[in-house]
């Protein structure tokens, strides 16, 4: 049951250039895979990642293809917008509440004008994508400006990871080969100029 009511999907990613609405596509995918919010999409995340990766080629394709290849592009990116459409249609039927809503990858229409504290992110997977560096993958949080990332090694104190610019791809570098840590992550802005902490993961560094 839903502990909020009238949780709305905002559309305004439909304005957005088409290089950001090829990465909102893409950050709705990376959120919703494997997220206990949304367990059976109306549109299947492999059939909207098809989607979204024809029109990021073809998105690539118009810097040298005239135009025929805008017009293919144009119309990649009208049926994305259409699948995008029904997804929030699925994600605010189903969201319980803002948090879950916003985990999808979506933002929210907002209800008033009122500043609002910033949801807690969640840290959906940790992968060891190089030597001595590790790939988080966080929920995206609406109004957030930056994510602040700190690492602990053991029970000692936390250290700064640094500030990153978005959520879906935050690349922790310089750490010690064969040492686990403990991530966290905060979103930065909203009302209150932070986020709670998010979920403590830990990975050993590779």
């Amino acid at each position: 049951m839903k502990t909020t009511t009238n949780l709305r999907v905002s559309h305004r990613y439909t304005r957005l250039s088409d290089t950001s609405f090829n990465i909102f596509g893409s950050s709705v995918i990376v959120a919703m895979t494997d997220n206990p919010a949304f367990p059976d999409p109306l549109v299947p995340l492999a059939g909207m990642s098809a989607l979204q990766t024809d029109y990021a080629q073809k998105l690539v394709a118009i810097l040298t293809g005239g135009k025929v290849a805008t017009a293919a592009k144009n119309k990649a990116r009208a049926v994305l917008t259409k699948a995008l459409r029904r997804q929030g249609i699925y994600v605010q039927d189903a969201a319980t509440d803002l948090a879950a809503l916003l985990s999808s990858g979506y933002s929210a229409a907002s209800q008033n004008r009122a500043q609002t504290q910033l949801v807690k992110p969640w840290i959906r997977k940790i992968l060891n994508d190089g030597t001595g560096q590790l790939t988080l993958r966080v929920t995206p949080i609406a109004n957030a400006r930056n994510y602040q990332v700190q690492i602990q090694v053991g029970d000692g104190a936390w250290q700064e990871a640094g500030i990153f610019p978005q959520a879906r791809r935050i690349v922790v570098t310089k750490l010690t080969p064969g040492t686990i840590y403990n991530i966290r992550v905060r979103a930065l802005g909203g009302s209150t100029g932070y986020s709670e902490w998010s979920n403590v993961t830990s990975r050993m560094s590779l």
